[in-house]
């Protein structure tokens, strides 16, 4: 009978590798994507997915997912003390992304988050006709949808960040480029984007010789792949940026 009550699914959605996890099966059934996977080509993956299930996921489960930062927009928000409404705190993001060169109109879904009172909050936002026909699918199914974020918003939210004197950078590896989120004991420092035009290691490189130039008292590495063929923190690039860093990785469902 225990089969039949609702579960969580949590979904991975990313250029190259998409994956899907249930609490009730152990295994994570993976799929291989296009290199170039885009936004329509993401829900029919997500939809072959949950159309290949030997037990169907049934209807009133939740479904967590976590998506490329490619897919969406993402800018950080330095803290401003004076802003406490809503629609001010969406204005000024509206100023960040801008900043960026990125105009955010009625077609995305913006939302703000800041996770420590005082510290650096992050903006990310989502095209709402991708959203929209996410939710028509999932609501076809009976399915709901607890959150989507891309995969820098899931980091800021749910990755711990230490409480002593050295700063930790977290690098995210998509296929299609690498980012950094730089933590301090107040939380969030900096976040950097890199777009890999040659090779990983080349990309990697670049980043974390330019995070290197602006942080040098970086203490620790934590590094995360959408490739779980990396099983371990890419060595090369770290050591020549950070000399006395310690090395972490994480695993692909690291905050579901």
């Amino acid at each position: 009978m225990s089969r039949l009550w609702p579960e969580t699914v949590y979904i991975g959605l990313f250029p190259g590798y998409c994956w899907l996890r249930r609490e009730r099966v152990a295994a994570e059934q993976s799929v291989e994507s296009a290199t170039s996977l885009e936004s329509a080509a993401m829900l029919h993956t997500l939809e072959k997915m949950l159309d290949e299930q030997s037990n169907p996921v049934q209807k009133g489960s939740r479904l967590v997912l976590t998506v490329s930062d490619s897919l969406g927009a993402i800018a950080t928000l330095p803290w401003q003390e004076e802003l406490t409404r809503p629609t001010e705190i969406e204005g000024y993001a509206q100023v960040c992304f801008e900043k960026l060169g990125v105009t955010l109109g009625d077609n995305w879904v913006m939302h703000t988050e800041f996770r420590n009172y005082g510290g650096t909050g992050l903006a990310y936002a989502l095209p709402r006709e991708w959203l929209e026909a996410l939710l028509e699918l999932l609501n076809a199914r009976g399915l709901r949808l607890t959150a989507v974020l891309p995969v820098s918003a899931a980091a800021y939210c749910k990755q711990r960040f230490g409480r002593g004197d050295g700063r930790t950078l977290l690098l995210l590896q998509e296929l299609n480029r690498a980012s950094v989120i730089i933590y301090g004991s107040m939380g969030l420092l900096g976040y950097d984007v890199e777009p890999v035009t040659s090779s990983l290691e080349q990309t990697r490189m670049r980043l974390l010789n330019r995070v290197a130039s602006a942080y040098n008292d970086i203490t620790r590495v934590t590094y995360w792949s959408v490739d779980q063929s990396e099983s371990q923190p890419p060595v090369a690039p770290a050591p020549a940026c950070f000399p006395e860093v310690e090395l972490c990785h994480l695993k692909r469902d690291a905050w579901n």
